[in-house]
């Protein structure tokens, strides 16, 4: 399950504030994340999967000869949605952590579930903007004629390759 749904809950009673350090910024990306399931979960009802694999290696998922572009659509913008999302609400928690603190409580008196999230979003901060422009980068390969990817035109597609494993390791 997503740290998101935890952290909005526990994060202010651990920290001694009454609420999360940004509330909008709280709703909006609690309201993007179903969204963004939806589409990922709406990738498989098209005609034909994707054909790409669990990874979305640019020569499978870059060319049109693929099962369903549609499908490959789908599943890259619902990525790029809960990336947004996720990056939203780390860095929410940690606003919230840092700025939003009860007087005397200091980071070594937080609790063990505290840190978990303060790690975590840290870890996601520094990986999910680069898994998120590599998705972006090929969806603008897909639908721009950019050639991030593609070798026959001086394109590269190892770099989404090191671009995902980044955030995998």
């Amino acid at each position: 399950m997503d740290i998101r749904w935890f952290g909005n809950y526990f994060l202010p009673i651990l920290c001694g504030s009454p609420e999360l350090a940004y509330p909008r910024i709280n709703s909006i990306s609690l309201l993007l994340q179903p969204i963004a399931f939806g589409l990922i979960i709406l990738s498989t009802a098209a005609e034909f999967g994707g054909g790409t694999g669990w990874t979305l290696y640019p020569p499978l998922s870059t060319s049109l000869m693929s099962l369903s572009p549609v499908a490959i659509d789908v599943i890259v913008i619902g990525l790029l949605v809960s990336g947004i999302a996720s990056i939203m609400s780390s860095l929410n928690f940690l606003t919230t952590v840092v700025h939003l603190r009860a007087k005397g409580l200091t980071l070594g008196i937080l609790s063990v579930s505290t840190w978990s999230l303060i790690i975590t979003s840290v870890m996601l901060l520094l990986t999910l903007p680069v898994l998120t422009g590599g998705v972006l980068m090929l969806l603008s390969d897909l639908h721009f004629n950019t050639l991030f990817y593609d070798p026959t035109f001086a394109g590269d597609p190892v770099l989404y390759q090191h671009l995902f494993w980044f955030f995998g390791k």
